[in-house]
């Protein structure tokens, strides 16, 4: 019988061998913006959410925007210009982003009468007196340039810290490694730039297929 690649892959994780990779979302965290070449305000971004929204069209994705008030930690990513108005939303739309009680708030604010009106009419009125949006209200924001250039970076910088320690070990297991890498990333965008990052090397056939 002939010993072949899956037969060595068998015998590989048949004898103990346990891989435990972070993913992306786990590197990516407050603290480790050091590591990451990133400034704080950047690293307080959800991982989750930057992944999904730039998962689609990547810089042209058509994702929902981001509701962000002054009071959100996130806001310091808007200030840094990480973060930008969200240009396909128009300004009269913003009341919409609001709970009911802020609306009726600002309805107060503006003297208008609130009575039984359902949250529509109470908008509609709003808006035709020019009523001034509330300043600790959220607003939607989607990622600037700068954004996709920071997550691009930070995930080369993800991608470097697994070559450096995979390197470490005998190459029979590193094509392992970069297995786990992949099983701990279920976003495209992660497992794209990861299979890029590898794709010389002469073990990628022992690799699972994508």
């Amino acid at each position: 019988m002939r010993y072949d690649l899956d037969q060595f892959n068998r015998d590989i994780q048949s004898g103990g061998l346990i891989i435990e990779i972070d993913g992306f979302a786990e590197f990516f965290k407050p603290g480790n913006h050091k590591k990451l070449g990133q400034s704080e305000a950047f690293i307080r971004l959800s991982p989750e959410a930057l992944l999904e929204t730039t998962e689609e069209g990547y810089e042209h994705s058509s994702s929902e925007p981001w509701l962000v008030a002054p009071a959100d930690p996130a806001y310091e990513a808007v200030k840094e210009g990480y973060l930008e108005l969200a240009n396909q939303v128009e300004p009269r739309d913003w009341w919409h982003n609001l709970k009911l009680p802020e609306i009726k708030r600002a309805c107060r604010l503006a003297g208008v009468n609130v009575g039984s009106k359902k949250k529509d009419e109470l908008i509609r009125e709003l808006i035709e007196r020019n009523a001034p949006y509330p300043e600790d209200a959220p607003l939607p924001y989607c990622p600037t340039t700068k954004c996709y250039d920071a997550l691009r970076d930070a995930i080369s910088t993800y991608i470097t810290a697994i070559t450096v320690n995979a390197n470490r070990f005998h190459p029979t297991y590193i094509a392992h490694i970069w297995d786990a890498a992949l099983d701990a990333n279920p976003y495209g965008q992660i497992r794209r730039a990861i299979r890029e990052a590898i794709r010389d090397q002469y073990w990628l056939e022992r690799m699972q297929p994508e």
